[in-house]
């Protein structure tokens, strides 16, 4: 998958002034007996496209959900929840908005692939353990 920080209409086939962007990550908790995840993902605004490496990001959460396992299945819950909160706005995702996120093994698996497309996003993803912009 392409890198965004690498991000042209020559890797991508389109126009940068068309794309919309969603930057994705999972946090946990600790619990008393079993770890708690949570996985989101975030409508970054126009300006991050722009942004150095590391640059922060403020948007809006658009997708989430919580789990006691990270399998790939629980961040492909995130996404079609905020395809389908995109939906209910009257904002679906147009086919040309980046999903990017680390090179975690949940966001690098075939079906995690097929989740994006299938959800109108194209997959980008950075190195592992960096979820925002990396070059």
């Amino acid at each position: 998958m392409p890198k965004l920080g690498n991000f042209d209409k020559q890797v991508w086939g389109i126009s940068t002034s068309a794309v919309k962007l969603a930057v994705a990550d999972f946090t946990y908790v600790r619990m008393v007996s079993c770890f708690a995840y949570t996985a989101f993902v975030i409508d970054a605004p126009p300006s991050a496209l722009r942004a150095a490496g590391g640059a922060p990001i403020a948007g809006l959460i658009t997708g989430w959900e919580c789990s006691t396992s990270r399998e790939t299945a629980f961040v492909e819950r995130a996404i079609r929840h905020a395809a389908e909160y995109r939906r209910r706005q009257d904002h679906p995702l147009p086919g040309t908005t980046v999903h990017h996120s680390d090179a975690g093994s949940q966001y690098t698996s075939v079906r995690f692939g097929e989740t994006l497309l299938l959800a109108g996003m194209i997959p980008s993803v950075g190195s592992v353990g960096d979820s925002l912009l990396t070059g």
